[in-house]
Parts: structure tokens; C-alpha cells; sequence
């Protein structure tokens, strides 16, 4: 894979970071990649070699390339560290075979910019529970404290931000950003569409994908966090984002934090639900694209709304479409078999001492049947 003619567009009211992406070992068509971002982050935002590396090297090696070469100047210790998430995803997915070897330009050490932190926001329960406690512990002025959020947008053409700016899946990262002093710099991308395998993005490649969009803002930010999906418990988990990745995306000017593994899931929700505003503007839903709302009836909405029954929070929450979990629709999960792995099984198995001690001894009861039904069905890991 060669990555080329890197450059940046600064006119109007957006900047972008255009690449070419082209193959050597396939018939692949070359892809012309784009990242924009709002104006006002102009001088803090640059085509950074190394984030178009970490976007395509996953990528290539999916694609059985060779290498990587990248036409630009890229860091060694990135190059050297990266090396060590390619063993573990190697590990985890011996059919991806041997990784491509990573070739550039040049290779040269930056210094890290004097500024603060950044973190993706999703406004999932990961990214807001990430931004919630970083301003709940570090003063503003600590250079690790997050001043600047990143939502990000899939687009397929360049100068779709300009028509989105004010849409409904900016609108909850704004409003959450905004109540706490922080800058939200919005990104519109196409790099979805550099494999466009749902598969693929969240079992090897998010991590990376997220971590390369940060890079693209170390001009002025010098650490980046990336909510955990997973506690501690499952360290080992086969995930495209994990603390045994995303650590080894840093660059020498940019630190790549995985953050959350050390709180539980409802240890999060908990302290999400206790800040009004990331409570309202929760948005987890795997079916409403629109980010208006959550559509209240897939699993991850389920999941969140059972919580926050158990946390006694539903009722006020603004974000889902009912203020109650009823038996009915959690025994919708058994229904239309909505689990297939054991790790969301044991979410809700540890909501059941919670659910208990506030009377939903009813939800209990459907919590228990459908642990008993997945615990025996096959095709559940």
C-alpha cells in the first residue's frame, strides 16, 4: 500500500487532510482519503504522516499487502511500539498472516506540543464516562486534562461537515462538550470506506482508526483518550480497542490513552447518569442513525435503560423514548436473540444484586431466564 500526495486544504470554512491510497499486491481501485474539521482548529490541525499510517496499515494488512510505504516522515518510536499491537492482533488473528513491513519517507522524532488532551466522544457510555471523570479529577490547566472532544462522522465526499455542522449526531457531543468548558472539534471522514467491513472496524481496526484521527490534532494537543469498552475482568478480549492497542499507537508527540478499564460497566453508567447533561445526551443505539434519539428496542439501548433502572435514573432520562424497563421488552432479548458472546451476558448478571435492592425483582426474573437460554445455546462465545 503507498500512501501519497499527503497535503492540506485550508480555504473555507473547513480544513481538510487529503491522501491517495493505492495498492501494490491487489487490483484494488485507489482511494482518495479525506479527514476535515472545522476551520476554527486550523492551527492545531495537520496532515500528521503518522495518522495516515496508523488509518491504513490495518487496512493493508487485511488487504495481504507487503507493506505500508508512506510518503511523508514518520516517527520511530511509533514505528517501533506499533509493532507490538501487530503481535497481540496476530495473536488474537493468526488468518491475517504476517503484517506488511511499514516503509517511508524519512523517520524523525517530534517533540510534543505544550498543549492539553483530547478524547473521542461518541457519547456512548465509555466516551462520556472518559470525559466526565477527567474534569471531575485534573484541574483545567493540567496538561492532561481534556479541552477539545472529537466526535466523528463517516462521509463519503469531502465538504459534507459544512452542510452537517448544526445536525442531530453533533447536537448531544456539543451539549455534553459545552457543559463541561470543552471545545468540540467535530471530524467528517471517509475512511468507513477504506475497507467498509462492520466486522473488521470492531474486532481489529477501531482502535487504530481512532487513534490516527487524534494525531491529526497534536499540533496542539499532546494526549488523546480513547474510552475502554471492556473492565479489567476482560483484559483479554479479542477487541480492536484494548490497552493491550491502543498504548501502542503514541507517537513520541502524541500519547495514546486507553481509558476506563479500571471501572466496571455500571460503574460507568453510574457516573454518567449523575451528570445531568451526559445522561440526556446518551447515545448508544445501534439502529437510529440519525442521532436524534435511541431507538429504545435493540440490545445496547436494552442494556443502557436496564442500568439505569438499576440505578434508579431511567425515569429522568431524556435520551430514550420510555421512563420504564418492562418485562416485556428485556424479554425481547431472548426473543429475537439478541446476545452472542458471554461478555454482555455477564453485564447484565451483574445488575441483578442492584435490580434487587430497588424492587425490580420482575426484571430480575427475565435477567436470569436468559442467562440460563444463551448460557446453553450454542453460538454464544
Amino acid at each position: 500500500m503507498l500512501i501519497s500526495e499527503i497535503c492540506m486544504d485550508e480555504s473555507g470554512e473547513l480544513v481538510r487532510v487529503d491522501a491517495k491510497v493505492s495498492y501494490e499486491d491487489n487490483d484494488r481501485p485507489t482511494f482518495q482519503l479525506f479527514v476535515e474539521t472545522d476551520a476554527a482548529f486550523r492551527l492545531l490541525f495537520w496532515p500528521d504522516p503518522n495518522a495516515l499510517l496508523l488509518a491504513g496499515l490495518l487496512p493493508a494488512w487485511r488487504a495481504k499487502e507487503q507493506r505500508i510505504y508512506v510518503d511523508g516522515v514518520l516517527c520511530p518510536m511509533l514505528v517501533r511500539d506499533i509493532f507490538a499491537a501487530l503481535r497481540v492482533l496476530h495473536y488474537w488473528y493468526p488468518e491475517l498472516g504476517p503484517p506488511p513491513s511499514i516503509e517511508a519517507f524519512d523517520f524523525r522524532v517530534n517533540k510534543p506540543s505544550q498543549g492539553s488532551a483530547v478524547s473521542l466522544l461518541s457519547c456512548g457510555v465509555d466516551s462520556l464516562a472518559t470525559l466526565r471523570q477527567n474534569k471531575l479529577v485534573l484541574p483545567a490547566d493540567h496538561p492532561l486534562s481534556i479541552s477539545a472532544a472529537i466526535p466523528v462522522i463517516f462521509a463519503e465526499v469531502p465538504g459534507t461537515g459544512a452542510k452537517q455542522y448544526d445536525s442531530s449526531r453533533l447536537r448531544p457531543a456539543r451539549n455534553a462538550a459545552s457543559d463541561l468548558g470543552v471545545d468540540l472539534a467535530p471530524l467528517w471522514t471517509n475512511l468507513w470506506w477504506l475497507v467498509d467491513d462492520g466486522y473488521f472496524f470492531d474486532q481489529k481496526w477501531h482502535g487504530a482508526l481512532w487513534a490516527s484521527l487524534a494525531h491529526l490534532f497534536s499540533k496542539g494537543y499532546s494526549t488523546a483518550y480513547i474510552g475502554a469498552s471492556f473492565d479489567g475482568k476482560y483484559l483479554m478480549k479479542a477487541w480492536g480497542s484494548s490497552p493491550l492497542l491502543d498504548p501502542y499507537y503514541s507517537s513520541a508527540h502524541l500519547r495514546i490513552q486507553h481509558h476506563g478499564s479500571g471501572m466496571s460497566r455500571l460503574e460507568k453508567t453510574s457516573l454518567v447518569a449523575d451528570w445531568p447533561e451526559g445522561l440526556n445526551n446518551l447515545r448508544v443505539c445501534q439502529r437510529d442513525s440519525s442521532g436524534y434519539t435511541n431507538c429504545g428496542t435493540c440490545e445496547k439501548c436494552i442494556r443502557v435503560m436496564t442500568t439505569l433502572v438499576a440505578l434508579d435514573k431511567l425515569a429522568t432520562c431524556e435520551a430514550f423514548p420510555v421512563r420504564d424497563m418492562s418485562p416485556d421488552l428485556l424479554s425481547s432479548i431472548r426473543k429475537w436473540d439478541m446476545i452472542n458472546n458471554r461478555y454482555v451476558l455477564n453485564w447484565y448478571r451483574e445488575l441483578i444484586p442492584s435490580l434487587s435492592a430497588c424492587g425490580r425483582n420482575d426484571l430480575v426474573d427475565v435477567i436470569k431466564d436468559f442467562i440460563c437460554y444463551f448460557e446453553t445455546k450454542e453460538g454464544v462465545d
